[in-house]
């Protein structure tokens, strides 16, 4: 790890600074501020300032965007411990009139998340600076005022999957995610470019390269890959963007987001999908639907029960999402379909087909039901362990519908919870995600703590069916096609 970020580790967990020297007070506005952070402030400073603007911080944290005009300074706020709050610029320092409030409960006072993609709030099959900001975890803190800091992306980095990519209608498939995503990574190497050398550099991809997030969730990533770090370029190239913001295109990363995750000192840690990646691989990689590729049982299981047994040791408040059954995702349907298909034209009956399809499906249902079961097994074993019912969630959600306002969510293809990738959640089905876990919160902790606004969150979803809409997407048609041989 860079020593800055070390550096920003301990202002965090401080609140402070780092300088001695005190000088006149600033006015920042809004006075009083959410640990959480990621909103905009305007801050006063007295004519007789002097401000190295690439170094601001507000608390701990770099100001994001920063922009002084005159004595007005603007940015986006990252985020900070309760209490009383600093601006520092070039190694001084100026108290200011803010105060970052208090948490909805002390148990939320530092937020960290590890896993994969849902985790990091992918969504039209790349990760994003709205994925980001709207990821379970970033709506729970935001909700709860709880200190979770974020590896925002420039904007613009990533392509992701929109109308346009989508096959026509009736099918409206989106197309294999795998190679969306290696050439959205092309893209990458085109942008994130130092001027000064002409080299690519991952500094370039974010916001605050200096920046230790406390979401760790990076995707492609297994439950191995949490444990022991990264071992092919895809999962590095990820894990560049979130914890290893440094070097050229194919540096490897050799560290392990669970040491970073201990050197936080989190409160509560947050795992939403840290094993869907050993389970759905079938599925999100071709309509062959072949078992083989998810992770061995007897090699996924050991590997979760050690990542569990070291995250009860650091006596923080954990919570683990079981996994979404992987039948049950908008992607399954067609990629069934094809298989079908396939199988037809290889030879078989419409029931061979239909079997032979169905059975593949049924296997990767179980080895997810075992990791989840396995999940429940620690949550009894460990005081400080929860298992929180995502599953059983979105089974229900599936039968009944989710009710948001005038509208019924569901998990099908454009029903609402998902992305256009099928796989990934809309903002408002990562808002699911986060209620899901504060309910488990409130079991746990006997308190009453607020929830995530679906509606509010619903009518700014960019996954929307009237944005795809107006993207001039037949989302009518597409919702409507039963996919058949």
């Amino acid at each position: 790890m860079v020593p800055s970020a070390l550096a920003a580790i301990g202002l965090a967990l401080t609140g402070c600074s780092g300088s001695t020297e005190v000088m006149s007070e600033v006015s920042v506005l809004p006075a009083t501020l959410p640990g959480s952070g990621y909103i905009s402030v305007v801050i006063e400073v007295p004519e007789d300032v002097e401000l190295d603007v690439p170094t601001l911080r507000l608390g701990p944290y770099h100001l994001i965007n920063a922009q002084l005009n005159g004595t007005t300074l603007t940015g986006l706020f990252q985020g900070a411990p309760a209490g009383e709050i600093a601006l520092s610029s070039g190694g001084e320092v100026w108290p200011t009139d803010a105060v970052v409030d208090e948490p909805a409960d002390p148990h939320l006072a530092r937020i960290v998340t590890i896993g994969a993609s849902l985790g990091m709030g992918v969504q039209g099959g790349t990760p994003s600076r709205q994925g980001a900001l709207m990821s379970p975890s970033a709506q729970l803190a935001r909700a709860t005022g709880g200190m979770h800091t974020l590896p925002l992306l420039v904007p613009g980095l990533l392509p992701q999957m929109g109308a346009s990519d989508l096959r026509p209608p009736p099918s409206c498939a989106a197309p294999g995610t795998g190679s969306f995503v290696s050439d959205a990574a092309l893209d990458v190497v085109a942008t994130a470019i130092d001027p000064s050398t002409g080299q690519f550099d991952y500094a370039y991809t974010r916001e605050d390269p200096e920046l230790l997030p406390m979401n760790l969730a990076v995707g492609d990533f297994r439950v191995g890959t949490v444990l022991n770090g990264p071992d092919r370029f895809s999962q590095s190239f990820l894990a560049h963007l979130v914890y290893d913001a440094e070097g050229g295109i194919g540096d490897p990363v050799f560290d392990v987001p669970l040491d970073f995750l201990e050197e936080l000192d989190p409160t509560t840690i947050l795992l939403f999908d840290v094993y869907g990646n050993d389970i759905i691989t079938p599925i999100a990689s071709s309509w062959r639907l072949d078992p083989g590729e998810m992770t061995p049982l007897e090699e996924a299981q050991p590997d979760l029960i050690a990542l569990i047994e070291r995250l009860a040791a650091t006596d923080a408040e954990v919570f683990i999402a079981t996994l979404p059954r992987p039948s049950l995702i908008a992607l399954t349907a067609p990629q069934r379909q094809a298989a079908i298909g396939h199988r037809i034209d290889a030879g078989d009956t419409r029931e061979q087909a239909e079997a032979w399809a169905d059975d593949r499906l049924a296997a990767i249902d179980a080895r997810g039901a075992a990791l989840d079961a396995t999940v429940y097994e620690q949550a009894e074993r460990f005081s400080n362990i929860y298992a929180v019912p995502v599953n059983a969630a979105l089974v229900r959600i599936e039968s009944e519908g989710l009710e948001v306002g005038d509208e019924v969510l569901t998990p099908r293809a454009f029903g609402g919870l998902l992305s256009t990738d099928g796989i990934h959640f809309s903002d408002t089905g990562y808002a699911l995600l986060a209620n899901e876990t504060l309910a488990v919160m409130e079991d746990a902790w006997d308190v009453t703590l607020p929830r995530v606004d679906l509606q509010a969150v619903r009518a700014q979803d960019p996954w929307r069916a009237e944005q795809l809409a107006n993207d001039g997407l037949d989302v009518e048609q597409c919702a409507a096609y039963e996919p058949t041989r």
